[in-house]
């Protein structure tokens, strides 16, 4: 208690010096600005440790990831992903297939999981009967998406 009287006694005491030494004008009224703003956190800095609470003054309010933005962000990529995909198996002569993406849609950089492929209601147009189905959708989720072949998996329920 008697450091912190010392220290506004201390303060108080070249306040009134910078007072006689700078000239009167602009100056001096920046100067005895900054000194009563030093002097009020002289004054008010002891009051938390009364009220047995810390100021901590090193945190400032930094950037913080808005989780739900980053969510909605990735929700809108991979519905865009999979309506693109749907559509290029169209152009390919794969009608009716529907395409679902599992990702991680929390994190800042969208990682593709799975993509599950459901197949049953799949019409093959053009004249493609005979081609392999498994083959030729896998090569159009690949070309669109950084995924390995085993992560494509294809139901028909």
């Amino acid at each position: 208690m008697s450091a912190w009287i010392l220290s506004i006694v201390g303060v108080c005491f070249i306040g009134v010096i910078f007072d006689v030494i700078v000239p009167e004008g602009k100056t001096n009224g920046f100067i005895k600005s900054m000194f009563a703003i030093f002097l009020l956190f002289v004054v008010v800095s002891p009051l938390p440790k009364l009220f047995n609470r810390t100021i901590d003054i090193s945190t400032s309010g930094g950037i913080e990831i808005d989780n739900n933005f980053i969510y909605n962000i990735n929700k809108a990529k991979i519905e865009s992903l999979e309506n693109d995909i749907e559509n290029m198996l169209e152009k390919k002569g794969f009608s009716n297939v529907n395409v679902s993406i599992s990702a991680n849609l929390y994190e800042s950089e969208l990682t593709v999981l799975k993509v599950y492929v459901n197949i049953k209601n799949l019409v093959i147009l053009n004249g493609n009967e005979n081609i392999d189905k498994y083959k030729g959708i896998s090569e159009v989720v690949l070309e669109y998406l950084n995924v390995s072949k085993e992560d494509i998996v294809f139901y028909d329920n």
